[in-house]
């Protein structure tokens, strides 16, 4: 995944060129990667654009394409094929009973058998896609996207996602992203601060809160409590004030030096596998408590 910022100018020229490669229109422009150049048929390239409602792969138009291939999938099962060969029975059976009535003054007929009666029957899970939220709705699509196709590398392109959500939800959104599969690209055109990636050497290493996110599972799988998104945020934020602050010295950390003991455990943690080198005070901190950073350090070594 990319953050870019600044330069928007810039960046929407990109996404131009980007679109214009990936659709075959004949520019004169090559995409290179490790010097070797991108073949185009082996990527599928899309935008989402909540600013630009010409390039937003509307909701609508996604299901309805998940829809198609699944109504396709199912005609391949035998009972549909039970189904429509029932009904061709069942008109057998209507011109049958027909020619036994007493009078001809009314003649009944069946209409052939149309798929259409079944896909107006399918409903989606969510029975309204306008009570889907904002985030909801980004994060279905992305799906569908990702469901509908399995033989191309897929990069897509998100513009301002921040027009959209909020800033909780962008932190999730972001998070969600980052666990996609390897074939996925995502590049993220914002102008939200939040998202801005900030690098800070520390110890002879670069720090930033890709970091903290990268041993994010390991932290779920060992905090000695229930888990809290807004909690380990709030310890990312954390950790990148202190390797700041500290940055020619080693970060001191004690209960006190955070805003209370959830974001201490949480930071704590993060330095711990993160291998981030710091100077602790465990003072304040219950016996049980020292034993799961004794634990965490362990699993470490």
């Amino acid at each position: 995944m990319t953050i870019l910022k600044g330069e928007q100018k810039e960046w929407c020229q990109l996404v131009e060129y980007f679109s214009d490669y990936f659709s075959y229109k004949g520019i004169q422009i090559n995409l290179f990667e490790n010097q070797t150049l991108i073949p185009r048929r082996d990527f599928l390239f899309q935008i989402l654009s909540p600013n630009d409602p010409t390039k937003f792969i509307s909701l609508e138009k996604a299901l309805i394409r998940q829809e198609k291939e699944f109504l396709t999938n199912l005609e391949f099962s035998p009972f549909y094929k039970q189904l429509v060969e029932s009904w061709e029975e069942l008109i057998e059976e209507v011109d049958f009973l027909n020619t036994q009535k007493k009078t001809n003054a009314t003649h009944y007929t069946l209409l052939p058998f149309d798929k259409k009666w079944i896909q107006t029957s399918l409903t989606f899970s969510k029975k309204n896609s306008a009570q889907l939220s904002h985030y909801e709705k980004l994060i279905l699509q992305i799906n569908v996207l990702e469901e509908s196709i399995s033989d191309k590398k897929l990069i897509i392109y998100i513009q301002f996602p921040e027009v959209m959500l909020s800033d909780k939800e962008l932190g999730h959104f972001i998070y969600y992203l980052q666990q996609s599969p390897n074939r996925i690209l995502y590049f993220i055109q914002t102008e939200n601060p939040s998202l801005f990636p900030t690098n800070i050497v520390y110890k002879e290493k670069i720090r930033n809160k890709t970091t903290c996110y990268a041993v994010k599972e390991q932290l779920i799988s060992k905090i000695p409590s229930s888990w809290s998104e807004e909690t380990f945020q709030d310890a990312c934020n954390w950790y990148m004030v202190l390797v700041d602050k500290y940055a020619q010295e080693t970060v001191l950390l004690s209960l006190k030096t955070v805003d209370n003991l959830s974001i201490f455990i949480y930071v704590y943690s993060l330095f711990i596998l993160t291998n981030t080198p710091v100077i602790v005070d465990l003072a304040a901190v219950t016996a049980n408590i020292k034993k799961y950073f004794e634990n965490l350090i362990q699993g470490k070594v």
